[in-house]
């Protein structure tokens, strides 16, 4: 088996790079249960390569599930804590699904503007992009 944690050439940045990328075998069956969008926070790495203090997303994370509750999201936005989405770079980074859109820098301030524009206004906030999220591919349910 191919061991390739720890490199560039792991298969999550793999579909973070790739000019096609497939969104969860899970979303058609969450958005019937009511959810409609799902973000993932690089929140707590275990070896922290893009932010100088592994407390800010820490701060980030607290951040969103407070927010996320008392705007009353929690049971249509999904949330994830996330070791390390491997962007290592302008952290903390988010994810969003099932746009695919990767935001850098997500501090509180910029968690804000990206559950008030995307999660509740359906519109990506392109200043935090990491880039142009790519049109999602249905993955076949088995």
């Amino acid at each position: 088996m191919d061991d390739t944690r720890g490199t560039n050439k792991s298969p999550l940045m793999s579909a973070f790079c790739a000019p096609w990328m497939t969104a969860p075998a899970h979303s058609e069956s969450t958005r019937k249960h009511g959810v409609s969008r799902h973000i993932f926070l690089c929140a707590t790495p275990s070896k922290p390569k893009c932010v100088a203090d592994i407390s800010d997303g820490a701060t980030s994370w607290k951040f969103l599930k407070r927010r996320l509750s008392e705007l009353r999201l929690d049971r249509t936005v999904l949330r994830t804590k996330a070791d390390c989405l491997r962007v290592c770079t302008r952290g903390p980074i988010a994810l969003v699904y099932p746009e695919g859109a990767m935001y850098h820098s997500c501090t509180p301030d910029v968690l804000e503007q990206i559950i008030q524009e995307h999660l509740v206004g359906g519109k990506i906030v392109q200043r935090f992009l990491v880039q142009e999220p790519r049109p999602l591919q249905k993955v076949p349910a088995d």
